[in-house]
Order: C-alpha cells, then structure tokens, then sequence
C-alpha cells in the first residue's frame, strides 16, 4: 500500500468512525441515520477491498521471496529443527 492508499484507507476508516459517532446522536433524525448507515457501508465495503488487494499483494510478495530464497516456512524451520541440538 503507497502512503497516498494508506492515507485514503485512513480517511475512509475516520469517515466510517465518524458515521458511528453520528447515528449514535440521540438527535439524529431516521433519513439521515439511513443515509449515513448506507455511506458507512459503502466505505467498509470499499475497505474490505482494499485489504483482500493488499494482502494479495503481499501472499505474492511472500511467494516469490520464498522462491528467490530456496524455499518457504516449513523448510527453515526443519533446519531450525535439526540444529537445535536437541537430539531425541
């Protein structure tokens, strides 16, 4: 995530808070309770993605690591495992 997505994501999350805040108003009237619930879900919605890009994007930063390093998790902790000196 850039700092221009990261800031856009942080505004949307001030925004959804903000909404929260407002329908809380004990002096909020019903249409504009509606309106406001329906832009706090268009905004999660639109964060919700967000994040399933993001963590795509860092699974295929994380694969082709893993690639370029010669193997992933399971291999490093098997070496791990079998220098720790601790013989069973």
């Amino acid at each position: 995530m850039t700092k221009k997505e990261s800031a856009t994501y942080q505004s949307m999350l001030d925004d959804v808070e903000a909404v929260i805040r407002d329908v809380s108003s004990p002096k909020i009237d019903l249409d504009t309770m509606v309106a406001k619930i329906e832009q706090g879900y268009e905004l999660i919605t639109k964060m919700r993605a967000r994040l399933a890009d993001t963590k795509a994007r860092v699974e295929k930063l994380r694969n082709e690591h893993e690639r370029e390093s010669g193997g992933g998790a399971e291999s490093q902790q098997k070496s791990v495992k079998d220098t720790d000196g601790d013989d069973e």
